[in-house]
């Protein structure tokens, strides 16, 4: 049996999820780890942005792809964003509000603190004029509470259904 953890360890750490997972419970600070594993982060983000289908097929994670989205999202607000993958972080923010909900979603609104660009926040505002009611919606998630957003009932709907 130990023999089957050790091997189910090490392959879980040539994963993406290995270094996320170091990054997600190394405590905010620790410079080598968000010097390592902070880009990994981002790219698994980025990932879930670019290739929804693909990032969240059962073959791609072994637990929930959903939860460690939140787990990512929960460590990048409490610890905030590293320099290095801020504007990432801000253009990855931008994209969740301009496209259709996917579970989760919500929680990139608790980021927008963490981003203070004034072209982002800039770019932000903007979102808040949409021809598109949802964007407009979204995009006013700028006072980042770090709660869902209280959205129109449909859209609610629409966010319960993204999540199974």
């Amino acid at each position: 049996m130990d023999q089957a953890r050790a091997d189910f360890r090490l392959h879980r750490s040539r994963s993406l999820e290995g270094p996320i997972e170091i990054f997600c419970h190394t405590g905010p600070g620790d410079s080598a780890v968000e010097l390592l594993y902070a880009p990994l982060a981002v790219l698994s983000l980025q990932w879930e942005a670019s290739y929804p289908r693909e990032w969240g097929a059962r073959e791609s994670w072994l637990w929930s792809p959903w939860t460690g989205k939140e787990v990512l999202l929960r460590r990048l607000d409490r610890g905030g964003v590293p320099d290095s993958i801020r504007a990432q972080i801000a253009h990855l923010v931008l994209a969740a509000v301009q496209r259709p909900y996917r579970c989760k979603d919500w929680m990139y609104a608790s980021l927008v603190r963490h981003i203070r660009d004034d072209t982002f926040l800039n770019r932000l505002d903007a979102l808040l004029e949409a021809e598109e009611p949802l964007v407009r919606v979204t995009g006013s998630v700028r006072p980042a509470s770090g709660r869902a957003p209280d959205v129109p009932r449909q859209a609610g709907d629409l966010a319960a259904l993204a999540c199974r």
